[in-house]
């Protein structure tokens, strides 16, 4: 079995504090709108984006 190094997906921080979540995670208004233009869910859609660009 790859090791987790050897894959696609993206590896976490295992210690996150609420600045790093409030900075890395909470989606500025261009993503929000993007989202929208884009789909009805815009919440999964921005998740999506921002752990698959981590």
């Amino acid at each position: 079995m790859p090791s987790i190094q050897d894959t696609i997906y993206p590896r976490f921080k295992s210690n996150l504090t609420d600045k790093d979540l409030e900075e890395v995670y909470t989606p500025q208004m261009k993503e929000i709108e993007w989202a929208e233009a884009k789909s009805g869910d815009n919440i999964g859609l921005i998740e999506e984006k921002r752990v698959s660009t981590r």
